[in-house]
């Protein structure tokens, strides 16, 4: 997304511990995916450019925790083909894999996973555990974020 080339949407679907709001310092849309998932909840939702730039996001939004369901949802399906066609990158920002069977479950609609370990976190078993539930074919690379110190090469 640097210098304005390309429009990226970045979507959070961590449905039940969202934290995009708060990582970017943005109050909660009205409408926000948890309310646009729900069914008769209209058929739009709040996306905001973070500014400056060509990044925008659509956060879960107020309401309550959605369950697994929510992401088998026709109405996210709907809206994935939607963004595709604005958007020239969309970043699913997913739960984690072993929280749920709602991440490993969504996969499918995606064009790849970039696999995201937290250092000094996650346990190595948890990780080997997670990996096993990712779809090989759609593996994109791996981020260890919050490492302390320099990286080896």
């Amino acid at each position: 997304a640097e210098g304005d080339r390309h429009r990226v949407l970045l979507l959070e679907l961590n449905l039940s511990r969202p934290s995009l709001d708060r990582t970017f310092s943005l109050a909660p849309p009205e409408t926000g995916l948890r309310r646009y998932l729900e069914e008769g909840a209209g058929d739009l939702v709040t996306v905001r450019r973070l500014s400056p730039g060509s990044v925008w996001i659509l956060s879960a939004g107020q309401g309550e925790p959605s369950g697994p369901e929510a992401l088998a949802s026709p109405r996210l399906a709907a809206l994935l083909q939607s963004a595709d066609r604005v958007f020239d990158y969309a970043v699913l920002d997913c739960p984690p894999l072993l929280a749920g069977p709602e991440a490993s479950r969504v996969q499918d609609r995606f064009d790849g996973t970039v696999f995201v370990v937290r250092a000094r976190h996650t346990k190595r078993d948890a990780v080997r555990q997670a990996a096993r539930l990712l779809d090989r074919d759609r593996l994109c690379g791996y981020v260890l974020n919050g490492r302390r110190g320099r990286a080896r090469t």
